[in-house]
């Protein structure tokens, strides 16, 4: 869940991690709608994604970008069973943007990103709307010349 471009929007991914949604909650806050839907298969038929020596890597932890609409940050891990057991290979950001259609692969230094909460803007989001109306008074009474005394 993000605040992207002054609307709260929420990214999901399927239960068979096939299909991302984003959904808008409406501005009197009485309904999500679902304003995209952008399948995984395009992210395997990306050109950028083929270039990779990677297998069709089912992705998870969805996350929105605050900054840019239609833009979403995904992980994959390459992990395969070997001798009964699990054996990492690699892992790997996707940051795709579904209205374009572009995939940027970024392979991760650390062994692994933790499945975790991410932090959000919403707090700060908030904040900032709370704030804003004090902001413009300030700076009104400050173009007006006026001093405060203290």
């Amino acid at each position: 869940m993000a605040c992207v471009c002054d609307h709260i929007k929420l990214v999901s991914l399927d239960e068979s991690g096939l299909e991302l949604s984003v959904w808008t909650l409406l501005t009197d806050h009485s309904d999500w709608i679902k304003t995209s839907k952008y399948n995984v298969d395009k992210i395997w038929a990306n050109v950028n994604y083929q270039s990779t020596v990677l297998r069709q890597l089912i992705p998870s932890l969805p996350v929105l970008s605050i900054h840019q609409d239609g833009l979403v940050y995904l992980v994959v891990n390459d992990e395969s069973i070997v001798d009964c057991r699990l054996e990492h290979k690699g892992q790997y950001l996707l940051r795709v943007d579904m209205k374009n259609n572009e995939v940027q692969i970024s392979p991760q230094p650390t062994r692994r990103i933790c499945y975790q909460l991410f932090a959000s803007e919403f707090s700060a989001y908030r904040q900032h709307l709370q704030d804003r109306p004090r902001e413009i008074e300030a700076r009104e009474f400050g173009a007006s010349g006026k001093t405060l005394k203290i």
